[in-house]
């Protein structure tokens, strides 16, 4: 009991270690993806560099510890089913291993040159319950949500006219201006994220219209508005999510073409159960 115990509070201050060099890092990547530049100076870069060598580092000590000593881990693997119940009850949410790495890939994404990211998985992986979960983390607040279709329209993603003769802003443009019409002369909060659900049920024409849009929605980038005479400032902060099914005989999904996909610059990333 006393190589038992030992064995495993090891394993527990370790663990710990590393939840929260974990948790350094994706404050780090959200404290950079905040600002909107984007760029990471050089102390930066070497504070991420040492972060994920040390998580590296200890999920390895933790991956000995289990195996070399099964008692232990039987107990560990108890103590994470706890955990994570209560995860659930309280937040509806619970962090698992692999939610941890879909966020770090979410942010990394969100760091590169274009404010697009791609989620493909099977109906019930947890893409919509990770992309709440990851907005709430990115930005304190639940995402922008459309469920796309065959009849959706861009245009109404952006703006419809009001009846003051503005215009009323769609899920899309608040994301990216922080604003809720154009009668807003300052944004009200910072960017935020667009989830843009069921994507390839749109038409491909469609898919790649509003591809081409966001791509270039930088913060600080004026944008002209399709539809509209409405010329607008992107906010930092923002970054639009491309949630799907894979294409094949359980799902009527139209294939994204391949110039659409250029468009993503690679930060499409494959969710599985």
């Amino acid at each position: 009991e006393k190589q038992l115990n030992g064995t495993y509070e090891e394993y527990r201050g370790k663990e710990k270690e590393m939840t929260r060099r974990e948790d350094e890092l994706n404050d780090l990547l959200t404290k950079i993806f905040r600002r909107g530049d984007k760029q990471m100076i050089e102390s930066e870069l070497e504070y991420r560099d040492m972060l994920e060598d040390e998580i590296k580092t200890v999920a390895g000590d933790l991956q000995e510890i289990r195996v070399k000593n099964p008692s232990a881990a039987a107990r560990i693997e108890y103590d994470t089913i706890k955990e994570y119940a209560e995860q659930l009850r309280t937040t509806g949410f619970i962090w698992t291993k692999s939610r941890k790495k879909l966020l770090h890939d979410i942010l990394t994404g969100a760091l590169t040159s274009r404010p697009v990211v791609a989620l493909m998985g099977e109906t019930g992986v947890g893409k919509t319950a990770a992309i709440f979960a990851a907005s709430e983390k990115l930005t304190g607040r639940d995402p922008e949500r459309t469920v796309g279709g065959e009849h959706e329209k861009f245009v109404r993603l952006l703006a419809t006219p009001s009846l003051d003769g503005g215009y009323e802003f769609g899920p899309l443009l608040r994301a990216m201006t922080g604003k809720d019409s154009s009668q807003d002369k300052q944004p009200k909060r910072g960017g935020g994220v667009f989830f843009d659900d069921e994507f390839n049920t749109r038409p491909t024409s469609t898919q790649r219209e509003i591809l081409k849009f966001v791509a270039e929605a930088r913060p600080g980038r004026k944008v002209s508005i399709p539809g509209t005479p409405l010329v607008e400032e992107v906010v930092a902060g923002f970054i639009y999510v491309a949630g799907g099914n894979p294409p094949g005989e359980r799902y009527d999904r139209e294939e994204t073409g391949i110039e659409t996909k250029r468009e993503f610059a690679g930060n499409v990333i494959n969710v599985d159960y």
